[in-house]
């Protein structure tokens, strides 16, 4: 397809600023980790020991972050490239920026401003991969709909305010948040939609490639199957060893096999006898954010098995009536549905903390539960409950306020290279596509498929099938 002029032009000062600003982040990162960062010293079997152990869960969420986060926004038919491509180079930029942006609010925590050498651990790298999720998630809301130049934008500006509210939340507040419900998921999904209302188009709302198909489907489902076997080892990766290790990945994972099993029955129920497949490829991972919060808590396993069952419900009835109503009525066109997958099972997660936290302040059997180390799960003690509340309002906000400054620079930058309406949810405008790509195109133009056969669709007697 021949670009016009005027189109060309634009493209290339995007590309070039696109260029200057990649160039310029990553000398800062080099100019400051070379400066002041080292590696974290292992003197002893013990600390080799807690290598070796923080290592199995850093690569199940490695795997989770860069392979399943990326395929699962493959769905979209024509903008595969984009979605495993962005999650790719994003990604890598924010592990690199959070590496400093802890070591400086971890210094500013201490209070203890004069520089020293910061020392790198796997547990750093693991927390770079937590803060690349929410942005990951914030990427959902607006896929498709996004220049590179503008991922790189949000990727620069996000990480800033997912460690500027763990500052508050975890360092001063002290709130409990083993697997990143509220820090991650909230306020990845409040920072995504808010930046997405700047983000959504008119003629970007009702778009013939805003869609799957069979096999993108496929890819995505893939994403999901990595999502649902490594969710464990993300809730579990922080907890106390021990005990709270062992809780955290048998409530993470009897929680995500019942938010499966409810997510199947709802979307049948409400499909139409049929099960939809974003449902499941979404929906079915609720169980494992809403034990973001609580994972390594006291829950029984019926308590976490009955809050995954009833979070997948909800989450499929969003999805089913909560996101049209979002792109119809409120401007926010949440394209991978992060207000159903993140947002609401994120709050859910925190106010399970609330709960179990209440119970352990009020019933000196549920305290039983915790073998003398109550001070160590609930550093607020019998106020921990309050806290978990202010938590989950602090980083909705907080995630609110970045989504605008991020959301308005993003869209400041649209006037370097405005998507056009072909452009939405395609690789073509950024991307070499492959030799099937345009074959793929032509194919649909000349071929009418009903988006669901029936056997009559294909003039089979429906009484010779088995």
């Amino acid at each position: 397809e021949e670009l016009s002029t005027e189109r060309r032009n634009k493209l290339s000062r995007e590309s070039k600023v696109f260029g200057i600003l990649g160039v310029l982040a990553e000398t800062f990162f080099l100019i400051i980790i070379g400066v002041w960062f080292n590696y974290d010293p292992v003197r002893d079997p013990a600390s080799a020991a807690n290598v070796s152990r923080l290592y199995n869960y850093f690569r199940d969420v490695n795997v989770m972050i860069f392979f399943g986060f990326g395929f699962l926004m493959t769905f979209l038919r024509r903008y595969g490239y984009s979605a495993v491509g962005y999650t790719f180079f994003i990604t890598a930029l924010v592990i690199q920026w959070s590496l400093i942006l802890e070591a400086f609010f971890e210094t500013v925590s201490e209070e203890n401003y004069h520089f020293k050498t910061w020392n790198i651990g796997i547990i750093n790298v693991l927390n770079g991969l937590f803060c690349g999720a929410a942005v990951m998630i914030s990427y959902g809301g607006l896929l498709g709909r996004t220049t590179p130049l503008q991922m790189l934008i949000m990727g620069l500006i996000e990480p800033m305010f997912f460690w500027l509210n763990v500052f508050i939340c975890i360092f001063k507040l002290e709130a409990i948040d083993i697997g990143g419900g509220m820090t991650i998921h909230l306020f990845g999904a409040s920072f995504g939609l808010t930046a997405t209302w700047f983000m959504t188009y008119k003629e970007a709302k009702v778009h013939k490639d805003n869609g799957p198909s069979y096999n993108s489907d496929l890819f995505s489902f893939a994403g999901t199957l990595f999502l649902f076997l490594m969710w464990p080892s993300f809730n579990a990766a922080v907890a106390r060893t021990g005990l709270g290790e062992e809780r955290a990945l048998l409530n993470t994972y009897l929680s995500i096999l019942s938010s499966t099993l409810s997510t199947f029955i709802v979307s049948r129920l409400l499909m139409g006898d049929r099960f939809e497949a974003m449902h499941i490829q979404n929906s079915a991972l609720s169980g494992g954010v809403a034990m973001g919060v609580a994972a390594d808590l006291y829950l029984t396993p019926a308590g976490a098995m009955l809050c995954g069952f009833v979070i997948g419900a909800i989450s499929v009835v969003g999805f089913k009536y909560l996101t049209p109503f979002m792109t119809k009525k409120c401007h926010i066109q949440d394209t991978c549905g992060i207000a159903n997958l993140h947002g609401i099972p994120g709050t859910y997660s925190g106010l399970v903390s609330v709960f179990a936290s209440l119970a352990a302040s009020t019933n000196s059997k549920a305290r039983d539960h915790y073998y003398g180390e109550y001070d160590a799960y609930f550093p607020r003690g019998d106020r921990q409950p309050g806290y978990q509340m202010a938590a989950i309002v602090i980083t909705a906000l907080v995630g609110i306020i970045g989504g605008l400054i991020s959301g308005l620079l993003m869209m400041w930058s649209n006037k370097l290279n405005r998507l056009t309406t072909s452009d939405f949810y395609n690789d073509k405008p950024f991307w070499h596509a492959a030799c099937d790509y345009e074959q793929f195109r032509n194919q649909e133009k000349s071929t009418e498929l009903p988006k669901v056969m029936d056997v009559e669709d294909i003039g089979l007697d429906p009484s010779s099938t088995m």
